[in-house]
């Protein structure tokens, strides 16, 4: 048996050029969908840890709003700051307002976008939101007996959360009337 019958077989250089170029093709497709696929997973992480910090704060201001009556609280939604004072008229004979250590101040300043809350007449602003919180809207409504609250908030210089796509909590608060 002469070398004529052993002819091997194996792939032509145009045929194995072919074949990595689709591989490639392949290997590129997968890798845009995994990176798409863990930009959209820390997206939605990001947004549920803001949603969160953000209830954790509106659960916090509804707890004190919860213990005034109508009185003691006003809030101011046409100057710069915004605020929601509690205990701000300066009652006397309130013994919970006592107990505060005077005014409670619910303060937000679009400038710094924080959403800050002060205890006391000299008392320290103390950030009601993470570090990581940007605060893009905060809207305080006070009608009659009821404060209504609207906190909106994103992530810092919106890398992960695009302005116009902030996280939204709304609630309000019926406030005691001692009468």
């Amino acid at each position: 048996m002469g070398a004529n019958n052993r002819k091997m077989k194996a792939f032509s250089l145009t045929e194995l050029l072919v074949s990595m170029g689709i591989f490639s093709i392949l290997l590129l497709i997968t890798t845009a969908t995994l990176t798409q696929m863990v930009r959209i997973k820390k997206g939605a992480e990001y947004r549920a840890e803001v949603t969160d910090n953000l209830q954790t704060t509106l659960e916090t201001m509804k707890r004190y709003l919860l213990e005034a009556n109508t009185a003691e609280v006003k809030c101011s939604r046409v100057s710069d700051p915004y605020t929601c004072d509690l205990c701000a008229l300066g009652i006397a004979g309130s013994e919970r307002c006592e107990n505060l250590g005077g005014v409670l101040k619910f303060t937000y300043r679009p400038d710094a976008q924080v959403l800050t809350i002060t205890k006391g007449e000299a008392g320290e602003a103390v950030r009601l939101t993470s570090e990581n919180v940007e605060m893009r809207g905060v809207i305080f409504n006070q009608v009659d007996e009821y404060v209504f609250v609207l906190l909106e908030a994103g992530d810092i210089d919106g890398k992960v959360i695009p302005v116009g796509q902030e996280v939204v909590l709304q609630s309000s608060v019926n406030l005691r009337t001692d009468e």
